[in-house]
């Protein structure tokens, strides 16, 4: 992922590609977590915070809980590949 500080030093126009690269990063992992749902029961607690469009800090803890594991290391892998430039409080966001 791109380091924050050299970020800084690009032009206008490279930050912002940054930026909707992020953003296609995210959308990417709201779109498998809801094929995630899927496999899960419906009554779980990890497929109703993704439902109501949780933030992934949420879901991810409700996931350890429940030893949803596909959810709990897609998390974690799309929190360290994003790395700095994720947002804070990103949430799950089901198409409208």
């Amino acid at each position: 992922m791109v380091d924050r500080d050299k970020v800084r030093e690009v032009p206008f126009a490279e930050k912002a590609a940054v930026r909707q690269e992020v953003q296609e990063e995210i959308d990417a992992v709201n779109w498998l977590l809801r094929k995630c749902c899927r496999q899960l029961a419906t009554d779980s607690a990890t497929v109703k915070a993704i439902r109501r469009e949780a933030t992934w800090e949420e879901i991810l803890n409700l996931a350890r809980w429940e030893e949803a594991w596909e959810v709990t290391e897609l998390l974690e892998e799309a929190r360290v590949d994003i790395g700095a430039d994720l947002p804070a409080g990103v949430r799950c966001r089901l198409p409208g």
